[in-house]
């Protein structure tokens, strides 16, 4: 309620609750970071009714997505531009998903939101991000369609983060 009535926004959750278990406690704590700083430029950026977590593991991956229903943004031109800029929040989160032993994708463009997914692979790997832009819309309207989850052979915890 706290997020709803300070930022009019919603946090729904779609969290695999022992997705995390088999990463260190060192790991653990960059990919929270990772999703407090994607959270973050949603709440201040992206002007979205709601904002979803979702994690889980698929065999030695865990999977993390942070996403929105907000204005979105060209991303190429957020990036040619962002020597000029004072914020690190992009290239923080790139960070953390290479700290993390995984990487990093954000999906983003004017008017159709912003996906941030990252992958943190059970072995270290080397890592490299990748922009993709002019992926599907997430409107106010398919707000029910949106949160489904797929099916998966996982227990989910589900629902709008308390204040």
């Amino acid at each position: 309620e706290k997020t709803r009535d300070t930022f009019n926004q919603d946090i729904l959750l779609d969290i695999e609750p022992t997705s995390a278990d088999k990463l260190d406690i060192n790991r653990q704590g960059v990919l929270f970071n990772l999703v407090d700083e994607a959270i973050g430029n949603a709440r201040k950026h992206a002007k979205a009714s709601h904002i979803w977590v979702r994690m889980h593991k698929e065999v030695d991956t865990l999977f993390l997505e942070v996403s929105d229903d907000g204005v979105g943004f060209d991303l190429a031109e957020v990036e040619k531009h962002y020597t000029e800029r004072s914020s690190l929040g992009l290239v923080n989160l790139r960070e953390r998903a290479e700290l993390a032993g995984g990487n990093l994708q954000i999906l983003s463009s004017p008017g159709k939101g912003t996906r941030v997914v990252a992958e943190a692979h059970g072995r270290e790997q080397h890592s490299a991000h990748r922009a993709v832009v002019d992926e599907p819309e997430i409107t106010k309207d398919q707000v029910p369609s949106a949160i489904a989850v797929q099916p998966a052979a996982h227990t989910s915890v589900s629902g709008v983060i308390p204040s």
